[in-house]
């Protein structure tokens, strides 16, 4: 009976000593919620042999999660460590029995590396900047902005803004009246200064006339541009100038050749515009066309 009674002791002061164990838990995450694998966190001033001047280290898991077991109750310091991430330290006050102390730790800036950070899906990209006349350095409104799929206007300051789902390298295209087209192959991340340059008020347009088998100049050709015309010089060389920018008919006549005819956009100032002419059907002696 009375060994009974001894086990019985040893038993209930066993399972007191287990559940009344003194410990500490807890999850580390970054600013998106992502667990940190392997951080190394640092408590207290004490090994697990409860010798003082020699922390206890323990690193988180897979899943973000770390414990400290047989800890002793009071103030104690805690460091969180990581490669890529910021170092964080604080001081906690550990109670009896369970203790649980969740951290969030900052990504790392340090190496200067823009795209350091992990993408993640819930984080906003923009891709913004302003527009600027290239000469006199003042904003630019109501430009038309494009990238890839995505549209936006530029505001009365000449600024403007595309929210992107994800990052990514595309064509960043501008238009604005009164300036020339501004293209170029871009990164999607980071604030943009465009510079705009203005579209000439009155344009030349030069060019050449050439025999497209031959490969030779024609003279006396017969070149109208709107309503203006010009004929090529003996070196099959034409030129027109003060031509107020936009869209116009150009038809060219030669005889013994097909006629020419296209629209030509003429917004530089100064625009080259060759044309190679193709000789037309012989029919005996006369002159057909297809």
């Amino acid at each position: 009976m009375r060994t009974r009674s001894l086990i019985l002791i040893f038993l209930f002061a066993s399972f007191f000593m287990v559940f009344s164990r003194n410990f500490l838990v807890g999850n580390v995450s970054d600013q998106y919620g992502s667990p940190v694998y392997n951080a190394r966190i640092v408590l207290g001033n004490y090994s697990e042999s409860k010798s003082y001047n020699s922390p206890l280290i323990v690193y988180s898991d897979r899943d973000g999660k770390y414990k400290f077991l047989d800890i002793l109750p009071g103030v104690q310091s805690i460091e969180f460590d990581c490669e890529g991430y910021q170092q964080l330290g604080e001081s906690i006050d550990l109670k009896s029995g369970s203790n649980i102390f969740n951290v969030v730790m900052k990504k790392s800036q340090e190496n200067g590396n823009a795209f350091f950070d992990e993408y993640n899906p819930e984080k906003k990209i923009h891709l913004s900047g302003i527009i600027v006349d290239d000469v006199t350095g003042n904003p630019i409104n109501d430009a038309y902005v494009v990238f890839g799929e995505d549209i936006a206007k530029s505001d009365q300051k000449g600024r403007f803004s595309i929210d992107l789902k994800e990052r990514k390298t595309d064509f960043l295209i501008i238009s604005a009246r009164k300036y020339e087209i501004y293209q170029k192959k871009v990164f999607s991340e980071g604030n943009k200064k465009i510079r705009l340059k203005r579209r000439s008020p009155y344009n030349e347009i030069y060019g050449q006339i050439i025999d497209k088998t031959s490969l030779m100049p024609l003279k006396d050709v017969v070149i109208r541009i709107g309503s203006r015309e010009t004929n090529s010089g003996s070196d099959g060389k034409y030129f027109m100038k003060n031509i107020p920018a936009g869209e116009y008919p150009i038809l060219v006549k030669l005889n013994g050749y097909k006629e020419y005819s296209e629209i030509v956009n003429i917004y530089k100032g100064k625009q080259n515009y060759d044309i190679l002419l193709s000789q037309a059907e012989k029919y005996g002696y006369v002159y057909g066309y297809l």
